[in-house]
């Protein structure tokens, strides 16, 4: 975590979807939480992970880190609904299984995790391996059709609740575990 960046990545993860006329409030908030989010993150031995050339730097801790006997929590998430219980995943953090597997001949086990403040729980799948014979995007569809499906039967499995989107939405958006929708939170696309 960097200070100079915390803010532009609090604002558009957090505040983007403000109405404009609080967005000013909203980005002022985010520089005032920056020192306070980098030591948080920074205590918490996070993996800073970057979306240009510096990627290679976050691939490299993260295989540091296995090969320490370190697990691993990844939140692969991006902006883009797939139901009401999960938003479809960035895929190239399977390329860590990879580069895992070419420097240690060890298979990576992907874990689903369903996390439900409402019900005060955490919830663990069953895994799945990553297979080094197979083409790597093959592999990154595989592994996340899996984790996306298992998560959302996780969710649906439990007893009635509401679910915590990914994205930054009004509590009034939130959907059920138990509604089924194609695309999550479609009431407040209007």
């Amino acid at each position: 975590m960097n200070l100079k960046e915390v803010p532009k990545y609090a604002f558009k993860d957090f505040w983007s979807g403000k109405p404009k006329l609080l967005q000013p409030f909203y980005r002022l908030l985010s520089y005032i939480i920056a020192p306070f989010s980098v030591s948080i993150f920074n205590s918490a031995r996070t993996v800073d992970v970057y979306h240009d050339m510096r990627i290679l730097s976050t691939f490299k801790t993260s295989v540091r880190m296995l090969k320490e006997g370190k697990n691993m929590v990844i939140f692969p998430e991006k902006d883009e609904p797939d139901n009401n219980i999960v938003y479809k995943f960035q895929d190239k953090f399977v390329d860590i299984a990879k580069l895992y597997y070419n420097t240690n001949s060890k298979k990576l086990i992907f874990v689903p995790m369903y996390v439900s403040p409402r019900l005060k729980k955490i919830y663990i799948g069953d895994g799945i391996e990553f297979n080094p014979e197979n083409d790597i995007s093959d592999e990154r569809t595989r592994i996340c059709e899996y984790l996306s499906s298992k998560i959302t039967e996780i969710a649906r499995e439990l007893p009635e609740h509401t679910v915590v989107p990914y994205k930054n939405l009004p509590k009034k958006c939130f959907l059920s575990n138990k509604d089924i929708t194609e695309v999550p939170h479609e009431k407040t696309r209007s």
